[in-house]
């Protein structure tokens, strides 16, 4: 990885990090995350927030790095169920169940 695509990461993760903190009257004790790539996202967020968190990807375009990614667990996923997580988890933020 190059050196302006690892600043650019983490800068993007220091402005993921700032929201959360921003929108939450504490840290999450539970963290997912959909669609976390190569998982340093997923690590850095259960380091943080010292948050139990799950990270799910369909594995095809990104290799898992499980070093980066700890204590975060990580599971790969078919695309069509990926897409299945994220409305099931679209109505569950609206208060809705189906």
């Amino acid at each position: 990885m190059n050196a302006a695509c690892t600043s650019a990461d983490g800068a993007k993760t220091a402005v993921l990090l700032g929201l959360i903190r921003d929108r939450l009257d504490q840290p999450p004790s539970r963290i997912l995350v959909v669609g976390c790539g190569s998982s340093h996202d997923a690590g850095i967020l259960a380091r943080t927030f010292r948050a139990e968190t799950c990270g799910f990807d369909i594995g095809a375009e990104f290799a898992f790095d499980h070093e980066a990614a700890k204590p975060a667990t990580l599971h790969i996923m078919a695309g069509g169920e990926i897409a299945l997580l994220r409305l099931w988890l679209q109505h569950v933020r609206c208060g809705e169940a189906f």
